[in-house]
């Protein structure tokens, strides 16, 4: 499948204001994932650097210090592959994370594939959550325990939670869909012992392909970080057209 992707995070400032930042916005180019033809484009105002993490995601590095209301625009075609079936280091998505602690659910799970894991995992989240976008905690025992309503971030991190718990490689994933052109989403890639496939615990889907951004063991490696010296607004736009 091959698509043409663009995206546009607009800054609404006032005149002078500093800003500077890390944004998760660009593709992942990688295992399931090809990129051509990719352009990142800012103001003169602006200096700007593409880095590499340790889960080999690119990330837009920036600074800049603005004279009026700016855009950052990205746009690049995209390829998706087969199935992932890179196996390094499945251990880093086994474990505990920052958001993630599995030894809070470690809850018995009766199944004999994954496919049924998935279904009891899709089945425990639906009845002890409910979306809501209200929500700032990222722990995903928090969530589950406690609060009980959470939104994409939130589903995810639960369900990376049950997944590890019950010795299943799982990775957080971020990136947006066809179906929101305002809203990046969340979701999670389990290891089904030959590769990687996409699971979406908020709509209660798998097997999904959504053109990803990055991966990390849980929202806190992936995280966009921005600063600004006075107060902003910021608003996204996103358009994926099959190609």
């Amino acid at each position: 499948m091959k698509f043409h992707v663009s995206t546009e995070v607009n800054f609404y400032v006032n005149k002078g204001t500093k800003i500077w930042g890390e944004l998760y916005i660009l593709p992942y180019n990688h295992e399931d994932q090809r990129v051509s033809n990719l352009e990142i484009s800012l103001p003169t105002f602006c200096n700007k650097s593409v880095n590499e993490d340790r889960f080999k995601n690119n990330y837009l590095s920036f600074k800049c210090n603005s004279t009026d209301d700016f855009q950052i625009y990205v746009e690049y075609n995209l390829n998706m592959e087969g199935l992932p079936t890179y196996n390094r280091n499945l251990d880093l998505f086994l474990n505990s994370s920052k958001y993630v602690d599995i030894e809070k659910f470690k809850i018995e799970i009766k199944y004999s594939t994954i496919d049924e894991l998935i279904d009891s995992v899709f089945k425990i989240i639906n009845e002890r959550i409910k979306y809501s976008k209200e929500v700032d905690i990222k722990s995903a025992s928090a969530i589950f325990y406690n609060l009980g309503y959470g939104k994409c971030v939130n589903y995810s991190h639960v369900a990376l939670g049950f997944f590890r718990a019950h010795k299943v490689p799982a990775r957080y994933v971020v990136g947006i869909t066809p179906f929101s052109n305002t809203e990046a989403h969340a979701w999670i890639e389990i290891w089904n012992g030959e590769k990687w496939i996409g699971i979406d615990p908020t709509a209660g889907v798998k097997n999904v392909r959504y053109v990803k951004w990055a991966i990390g063991r849980d929202d806190h490696d992936v995280k966009s970080k921005i600063f600004h010296t006075e107060k902003i607004n910021i608003t996204n736009y996103f358009h994926i057209k099959k190609i």
